[in-house]
């Protein structure tokens, strides 16, 4: 084995001396391994490069979907339709006379035993009801001059404790020993000012303390006059 290995490198390097490789060639290929190696960044940038052109046109895709989607509803959440909000068909938010809001109130109001509505108004003043169903309503009465404004309600009020010149006081109204009367500036002798109380009798909605809850409230009238007009309540 040994032999055959020296005849087969001794025919090689006969060979080789014969046919000598020209001077140049070990340049052209070290040189060709240098282009090699040095064109391998290149392709390599242009991948980076090519990549994050790929990512800005990906993101940019994604927000303009978002823009073109922007204030519709999230999947899953309910859409209002503009039907399923209560209508109020028999309101008035135009002025009536007092004789029709008073038949218009009566006839709708049928959850509020008694319903009470003022009788001490002037004829010719103007009403508008609104919030009007079968458990609630609110009344604006106003003056032809629009100086005075009596406003009268069936809610469940949450009113604000008086100003500096304020007073507050239960006066009982209507056997309600929790009634309120609150002024709101006690130097003024037509300051706003308004009377919350619980008619005695039975209401539709569920509350806390027994009876229909009113609440009545003036503008531009005198002490006198707001009792005047409380006093005229008749069902």
């Amino acid at each position: 084995m040994d032999d055959l290995r020296s005849e087969i490198r001794a025919a090689f390097e006969t060979e080789q001396a014969a046919h000598r490789p020209s001077p140049g060639m070990r340049a052209n290929v070290v040189a060709s391994v240098l282009d090699g190696r040095r064109s391998t960044p290149k392709f390599q940038w242009v991948a980076i490069a090519a990549a994050m052109i790929l990512g800005i046109l990906v993101v940019a895709g994604l927000m303009s979907t978002r823009f073109a989607h922007h204030g519709t509803v999230p999947a899953g959440q309910p859409v209002a339709s503009p039907s399923a909000a209560p209508s109020q068909p028999d309101a008035s938010p135009s002025p009536i006379s007092i004789a029709a809001s008073s038949s218009l109130i009566r006839t709708t109001v049928t959850g509020a035993h008694p319903v009470l509505l003022p009788t001490a108004i002037p004829a010719n003043w103007s009403a508008v009801v609104t919030n009007l169903s079968s458990s609630f309503f609110t009344v604006v009465y106003t003056s032809p001059d629009g100086t005075k404004e009596v406003d009268l309600a069936i809610v469940v009020p949450n009113p604000g404790p008086p100003g500096r010149y304020g007073s507050q006081s239960n006066p009982k109204f209507h056997g309600d020993r929790r009634s309120l009367y609150q002024v709101e500036d006690t130097t003024k002798r037509t300051s706003p000012r308004f009377l919350i109380w619980n008619e005695p009798g039975t209401w539709s909605e569920p509350n806390g303390l027994p009876g229909v809850p009113y609440m009545l409230s003036t503008t531009g009238l005198t002490d006198a006059q707001f009792w005047a007009i409380a006093n005229s309540l008749r069902h």
